[in-house]
């Protein structure tokens, strides 16, 4: 009831001319937001979602929420900005890619290291939208900061996780120079290595759109022996085109926020946990190794969540020491 609807005609025009914010190249806005707009749209999103008020104080002294750099009033706007490590994925990702990017920002935090974001997309099933709260909320516009299309960026390392960003060309990327860029492989070139196996990316056209964005080709860090094994068996041919590293870029997690305040006690039975989606890439196809990971028997529990249908199809029946959850 708030709304009066008048039959007059329009009561304004909107004028367009070239140097409008709106026809603005890297700030502007054609339809769609991308860059420093749909980034603030996200962040303030964000906040209004997570906040039972949202009150704000006048004159303000500290922004409630991060605003991408471009959004400063030119007064307070810096040349090119260093970092000390640039992290480019697909940030609305679920799972382990996430956790991963996750660890390293806290990480590079707590070293007192300044790291910035940018946000690559991968087009094949992913169907998250918004950046993962768990990476939104390590966004605090000071440490870790959000970098958009329009700005240019230096750092001493540019770190690629999760090599199907760069599969397909994409407009909206910062312009960074980097000092070293390090590609991390944490997922094989196929989904799998079966008859019908999907293809996740191709390592050629990864690279070369690795130059056409940042000038220079980097090192490609396998996630462990696993996936270095399996480029080396399958992507001999591929690898001529990349340098691999010599050693692994393993997954770091900080101890002090895992450890028990209690020794177990010993009379209790050892709990296995596992987290994981129910796919037969996900699981052993060996029914004695799935076992010799998850024992069916004492003092062992196991606790599946997830589901088990894999497990159950390949073992015939699950033990009765596995607890499964969905």
């Amino acid at each position: 009831k708030a709304v009066e609807c008048l039959h007059l005609g329009p009561l304004s025009f909107t004028r367009v001319s070239d140097s409008s914010l709106t026809e603005n190249g890297p700030f502007g806005y054609h339809g769609y937001f991308y860059g420093a707009r749909r980034e603030y749209v996200e962040a303030f999103s964000y906040y209004h979602a997570h906040q039972t008020s949202l009150y704000y104080e006048f004159p303000q002294g500290n922004r409630p929420f991060a605003i991408p750099q471009p959004m400063y009033p030119k007064s307070k706007l810096p040349g090119v900005r260093h970092f000390d490590v640039i992290i480019a994925s697909d940030l609305r990702l679920t799972g382990g890619t996430t956790s991963s990017n996750v660890e390293e920002i806290k990480a590079q935090r707590q070293a007192g290291l300044k790291t910035g974001l940018i946000q690559m997309s991968r087009y094949q099933g992913s169907g998250a939208r918004q950046i993962n709260s768990k990476i939104r909320e390590l966004i605090d516009g000071d440490q870790v900061q959000m970098l958009v299309f329009g700005e240019k960026v230096e750092c001493d390392v540019l770190i690629i996780r999760h090599p199907p960003v760069l599969q397909e060309l994409q407009l909206y990327i910062p312009e960074v120079k980097a000092k070293q860029i390090c590609v991390i492989v944490n997922q094989t070139p196929k989904v799998d290595y079966g008859e019908n196996g999907a293809i996740a990316y191709d390592i050629v056209r990864c690279q070369e759109n690795l130059h056409r964005y940042f000038g220079q080709t980097g090192v490609w860090y396998p996630i462990g022996p696993l996936v270095r094994r399996t480029l080396e068996e399958y992507h001999t041919k591929e690898l001529e085109s990349i340098q691999l590293s010599k050693e692994d870029w393993v997954n770091i997690i900080n101890l002090d926020e895992w450890k028990r305040e209690k020794k177990v006690r010993h009379d209790k039975k050892i709990r296995i946990g596992r987290h994981s989606r129910d796919q037969y890439v996900k699981w052993p196809s060996d029914p004695d190794e799935i076992l010799q990971i998850y024992p069916d028997s004492d003092p062992y529990e196991v606790h599946v969540l997830g589901g088990a249908n894999i497990p159950k199809s390949i073992l015939g029946s699950l033990p009765k020491n596995w607890r499964v959850y969905e």
